[in-house]
């Protein structure tokens, strides 16, 4: 586990406030860690197989299909664009 701390204002404040505020996420912690997973997908640095294996491995839930986990992925961007 890596430990860092964080300052954010201006714009990067506004930012994290809005993905609490939209619903994304609860902390600004996890709306940190959503931003960083949204990036490594869109740049394709996780490939959405990596990703769903990645989820099922963390969360230990039943498995989800891709299809889930893209549609998951597809509102969370749409949401942020509201």
């Amino acid at each position: 586990m890596t430990a860092i701390t964080l300052r954010f204002t201006g714009v990067y404040e506004k930012i994290l406030d809005a993905l609490i505020s939209s619903g994304l996420a609860k902390t600004k912690t996890e709306a940190i860690r959503f931003a960083l997973f949204n990036t490594a997908i869109e740049c394709g640095v996780i490939s959405d197989k990596i990703t769903l294996k990645t989820l099922q491995a963390e969360f230990q839930k039943k498995p989800i299909s891709i299809e889930e986990v893209l549609g998951g992925i597809e509102d969370a961007k749409a949401a942020v664009r509201r």
